[in-house]
């Protein structure tokens, strides 16, 4: 097969939409689209390989396993590795808070709000105004102990 006069159409096809997939994925930064892109690729190796110049079953096997095994591979391979960071109020594990008395129960303020201490954080030692580690925000439950 003669690259030079195009005469494969096929080719040409599977080249074309190759290239179009790969610009939808620089627009989309998704990755789904860099798969079909491949994969279109894919097929049109195949078909310069084979030579053929109708559409079959076997491009569109080729077309469909490929974009599916690159669409679950691609995220993973390109993923950056980014350490895993509490998010919302977990982030202020392992701070010192300073304890207030309100309506008889002892809380924290966390950026403007109060946040009832677990009831079983109480101690004889806690006072209004001491400050505590705050050791945990489980479902909401946030244990403290007096900072020593």
């Amino acid at each position: 097969m003669e690259f030079s006069d195009l005469s494969n159409n096929l080719l040409v096809f599977w080249i074309c939409a190759g290239m179009v997939f790969v610009v939808i994925e620089a627009i989309t930064a998704a990755f789904y689209a860099l798969s079909m892109g491949v994969a279109a690729f894919l097929v049109a190796a195949y078909v310069a390989i084979t030579g053929e110049t109708d559409f079959s079953i076997a491009q569109g096997a080729i077309f469909a396993t490929g974009s599916t095994l690159f669409a679950i591979a691609f995220p993973r391979w390109f993923r950056r590795s980014v350490p895993d960071t509490k998010q919302g109020i977990a982030r202020y594990e392992g701070l010192s808070f300073k304890l207030k008395t309100v309506s008889g129960e002892y809380k924290i303020e966390i950026d403007g709000v109060d946040y009832l201490v677990d009831a079983s954080s109480v101690t004889s030692e806690f006072a209004n105004g001491k400050t505590v580690h705050l050791d945990s925000t489980e479902g909401g439950v946030f244990r403290v102990s007096l900072a020593k």
